[in-house]
């Protein structure tokens, strides 16, 4: 594929989630953003501009996050094996991962 056609396809995915999120009351980044600004974006790591990665954030969580509800005690149990902060991301791998842990957790046998 051209350069410029995946430039285009990425921006395409970019444009598709900012629309989606401008109407989830949850999301982080509710602002739709329009195609050409994400076109025009700087690079980040070629071919990644700033709206083709994600921003860094909890969310609506970072006040459950305080009160320990994702804590391996709390309420809501959270990558109570350290997560992707302590594994690191090996692509592919992290997902099987993932789907491991949650399967340890659906059995009662998650560290």
């Amino acid at each position: 594929m051209a350069r410029e056609n995946l430039k285009r396809a990425m921006a395409r995915v970019s444009w598709k989630s900012h629309q989606n999120g401008a109407k989830n009351p949850k999301a982080h980044l509710q602002k739709p953003v329009d195609l050409e600004t994400i076109l025009n974006a700087p690079l980040v790591a070629e071919p990644l501009g700033l709206y083709d990665c994600c921003g860094v954030s909890d969310g609506t969580a970072v006040r459950d996050i305080m009160d320990g509800c994702y804590d391996a005690d709390g309420g809501i149990p959270c990558q109570i094996d350290g997560g992707l902060k302590c594994f690191g991301h090996p692509i592919g791998a992290s997902g099987l991962r993932m789907c491991y842990e949650n399967y340890l957790q659906l059995l009662g046998r998650a560290a």
